[in-house]
């Protein structure tokens, strides 16, 4: 198992090599574009407090992200799944949740979910999306058949990108079985979805309000 400085040392590195991409202005393709540390924090602070054991990520990249999950489902005795489609950097995550000391709570799959729905795992508890934007909605729709009931959905880059994710946004906020909110202080912009449990809405009513 790495030691808490040596995984520290990790993410400054992966965060500095992203900050140097962006500043430099290399092309987003190929760019490692990972979520925030603020992003990274809440995200921890948010599966830890479902108890998540079944995560399931739709965008891998380089791992950062990955890493952050993977430390609470190590303590919960559970699994990563994650979904990458550009194999230079499931090479790179790899390479880093290996330093990490957390392989065997991650499987990375090189595949689109999208089109591969039989390899989303059953009984989700958390779901983080950051892919491609034109595609959210599909993931979304993709997952929700299989994130349990009381689960969440966490959406990246909703302040960000909120033209492109207008349809997203109005699909998770009408949804008749979701509860949903974007942060807008937090990263660039998260939206929560929570998966109501059976007939909340109809015996709580503040889940209508938030909707």
């Amino acid at each position: 198992m790495t030691n808490f400085d040596d995984l520290v040392k990790l993410l400054d590195e992966i965060e500095i090599e992203d900050m140097r991409q962006r500043n430099e202005g290399e092309e987003k393709e190929i760019r490692w574009r990972i979520i925030s540390r603020d992003a990274a924090e809440f995200l921890s602070i948010l599966a830890r407090s479902v108890g998540a054991k079944q995560i399931v990520e739709i965008g891998t990249s380089v791992g950062y992200s990955t890493i952050w999950l993977a430390m609470v489902v190590r303590t919960f005795g559970g699994k990563v799944t994650s979904f990458e489609i550009d194999p230079k950097k499931i090479k790179l995550a790899q390479s880093h949740i290996d330093r990490a000391g957390l392989g065997k709570f991650v499987e990375i799959k090189l595949m689109d979910p999208i089109e591969n729905q039989d390899q989303i795992p059953e009984n989700i508890d958390l779901v983080l999306l950051d892919a491609e934007k034109s595609d959210y909605v599909a993931h979304f729709n993709s997952v929700y058949p299989k994130l349990r009931d009381g689960g969440v959905v966490i959406a990246d880059n909703l302040v960000s990108h909120f033209d492109e994710l207008k349809s997203y946004v109005e699909l998770v906020r009408n949804h008749e079985n979701c509860s949903s909110a974007m942060l807008s202080s937090i990263g660039k912009g998260l939206e929560l979805t929570y998966k109501c449990l059976p007939k909340e809405s109809e015996i709580n009513p503040w889940n209508e309000i938030i909707r």
